[in-house]
């Protein structure tokens, strides 16, 4: 575990995003209680939650600055009014995006800080989570690579058992959003989280444009959390199948090198039809099916933030 003397120690902003996860969000602000990392403060965003979230973190964590939207805000949007805070009303030097269903490790930020001190051209550091229930399982190691002929992120690692294989640096494109650390100077040049996305690949769309900026996606191998794995919305709702296919259209559109678009949307529409619609179809998910369908059919008519279906 990496140390420093404390008066030279960086200042972190840890930015929890809340939405009716009361008990995973409480459990995530204690396990921050017991890092070794002294200089940083807490930011709970809460997009409107009907559970009492933000009351019970203030009663039981009254350090903890909370601001509570009155609308869900979705991951992007939530996440930028922390991003607001942080460059208006902080002089913090990192801004770390934490999920709040996850329990850290307690030399987390000390091996997060130091990766990212090591090197000027490093702009966001990346971290080893694991499954929540399998403790030495990994839910991702890094971070993904960007294949852009199909739109697709490999993560290696997914699914193994941590036998030290993966305990050395390696090159990421991309990280999940709720894992990422940023230096304040990345993030006055690349601004803002585009809301378009609502929720999923608004990570990505941020981490290329912080690469695009010059900036490396760096892996620190101990930095370690565990993560209860998608309990925000579900791996397998009708909402997941639509932003994930309306915004891997929509990020590719946006982001992709122009050579592989044509590629990219043969890939695609075969890809979708047989790999997801037809077996939404066997599977007899309706509903699926048609929040799938209509993801597509809004990313063709340019609609796009949040959409609420009955």
């Amino acid at each position: 575990m990496t140390t420093f003397y404390k008066e030279i120690l960086p200042e972190v902003l840890i930015l929890i995003l809340n939405y009716n996860q009361k008990n995973d969000t409480l459990a995530c602000i204690e396990s921050l209680g017991k890092l070794s990392y002294s200089n940083f403060r807490v930011l709970l965003i809460d997009n409107n939650s009907q559970d009492a979230s933000a009351e019970a973190v203030l009663q039981k964590f009254p350090k903890v600055t909370v601001i509570k939207s009155k609308i869900n805000l979705g991951c992007a949007g939530g996440r930028n009014v922390g991003i607001e805070y942080f460059l208006k009303q902080t002089k913090a030097d990192y801004l770390f995006f934490l999920d709040n269903d996850t329990v850290v490790d307690r030399g987390l930020l000390n091996e997060l800080v130091h990766k990212g001190e090591s090197d000027s051209d490093i702009g966001v550091v990346s971290l080893k989570a694991y499954y929540f229930n399998q403790p030495n399982k990994f839910w991702f190691v890094g971070g993904a690579k960007i294949n852009w002929r199909e739109g697709n992120f490999y993560n290696s690692g997914q699914g193994e058992v941590d036998r030290g294989q993966f305990d050395q640096d390696k090159e990421i494109d991309s990280v999940p959003g709720g894992f990422t650390f940023i230096k304040r100077r990345v993030l006055e040049i690349v601004g803002k989280i585009d809301e378009r996305y609502f929720i999923y690949y608004e990570d990505s769309d941020w981490c290329v444009r912080v690469k695009r900026a010059g900036y490396k996606i760096a892996f620190a191998p101990n930095a370690k959390l565990w993560h209860k794995a998608s309990s925000s919305l579900g791996m397998e709702s009708p909402s997941f199948y639509y932003y994930r296919a309306r915004n891997r259209l929509f990020f590719m559109l946006k982001n992709a090198p122009k050579f592989y678009l044509p590629i990219f949307f043969i890939y695609f529409f075969y890809d979708f039809s047989y790999r997801t619609l037809l077996t939404l179809y066997l599977s007899k998910k309706n509903q699926e099916f048609k929040t799938a369908l209509a993801g597509v059919k809004d990313f063709l008519k340019g609609i796009n933030g949040e959409r609420v279906f009955s």
